[in-house]
């Protein structure tokens, strides 16, 4: 029964053995695919690693290329995928699964990055602030893109790792100098590869803190802008209060103006009627004595009319008193209200 496994998994690795990886994406998974399902076959059958060896670097290859592009896919969802497959055929790649286990680092360290971006980007549109572009020297000289995997090459450039492996596979000269290449090696830029996943998190840091300033300056402001405009309404306030006690100051004073006015137009009045009794009873006096003269009223027996007359007179003089005591209290009121008018 195990050899009748074994022949069965030798048979199905048999048409694979040889085999490069198609250049077709839709190739590479199909071919992906009859790969591992013969590896799972082998597997089983307990074919020795010796024979399994080619496969499973096959095998590495294929995921290797899938995580590279959903690493350029920038995606997470994709990414997401390209990891759990990676990580799904572990069981099938025996001792060289470690091979396959740095690939999935790579891509769990980048879905790091691409959710620290995200979460940056969200943040910035959150509180409204620009984009931040990655300077020149981020760029790859081939790609014209941010390098994610930068490399040190002989000329003393950097270039996109994979970019620039496809480059020396093809041409001996440098893609900036021009010169030929002293030697195919390539070394890790890590100086430089973390300095641009640090980039945008700086920036972005100040950017934050800068924002942040901004808001509590408005927020300082907002509320002394507050303050003073309670203390101008308070001042207002005050001042509508003050104008009504004046106004009804105003209002009592106009009253005993007017109380005033009505008294000195009564005054008036009397003295213009004691002034006509007056007149009227001096006439009176003034004819009484013209047509009886001091000689005639005593040898006629009017004697007795004389008194009369005196004490008409004297009330004439009252009357007359009376008069300038309400002119003088006339002028006084008149003074009074003239003073109060200029109040």
């Amino acid at each position: 029964m195990r050899q009748d496994e074994t022949d069965k998994a030798r048979a199905q690795l048999a048409p694979l053995k040889g085999r490069a990886l198609p250049p077709g994406q839709d190739a590479r998974k199909e071919f992906q695919q009859q790969l591992e399902n013969a590896l799972g076959l082998s597997v089983q059958a307990r074919l020795p690693d010796t024979e399994l060896k080619e496969f499973r670097v096959i095998v590495i290859a294929c995921h290797a290329v899938l995580l590279e592009e959903a690493r350029q896919a920038c995606t997470v969802a994709v990414l997401q995928c390209a990891m759990k497959t990676a990580k799904s055929v572990l069981p099938l790649l025996g001792p060289l699964g470690p091979e396959l286990d740095k690939e999935h680092d790579i891509a769990v360290e980048y879905l790091a990055e691409i959710n620290a971006a995200e979460q940056r980007k969200n943040e910035r549109q959150d509180k409204n602030l620009p984009d931040i572009p990655d300077p020149m020297e981020f760029m790859c000289p081939i790609t014209q893109a941010t390098m994610m995997d930068p490399v040190v090459a002989a000329d003393g450039n950097s270039y996109e790792r994979e970019a620039i492996e496809k480059h020396v596979e093809h041409s001996s000269l440098s893609p900036l100098t021009n010169t030929p290449w002293k030697h195919r090696e390539l070394t890790a830029n890590n100086a430089l590869k973390q300095l641009i996943r640090s980039y945008e998190e700086k920036v972005q840091g100040s950017l934050v803190q800068l924002h942040h300033d901004a808001s509590l300056a408005r927020t300082t402001s907002r509320a002394k802008h507050m303050e003073e405009k309670e203390a101008l309404e308070e001042k207002l306030r005050r001042q509508k209060q003050k104008k009504q006690v004046l106004e009804e100051q105003l209002a009592r004073q106009k009253q005993a103006l007017e109380e005033q006015l009505r008294g000195l137009q009564q005054a008036d009045a009397a003295e213009e009627h004691i002034e006509n009794v007056t007149q009227g009873a001096v006439m009176t006096a003034m004819l009484r004595r013209t047509a009886n003269p001091p000689a005639l009223l005593e040898t006629s027996g009017c004697a007795a009319r004389r008194p009369k007359a005196e004490i008409l007179l004297q009330q004439t003089m009252l009357l007359g008193t009376q008069v300038e005591i309400l002119r003088a209290n006339k002028k006084k009121s008149l003074r009074v209200h003239r003073h109060a008018s200029q109040i």
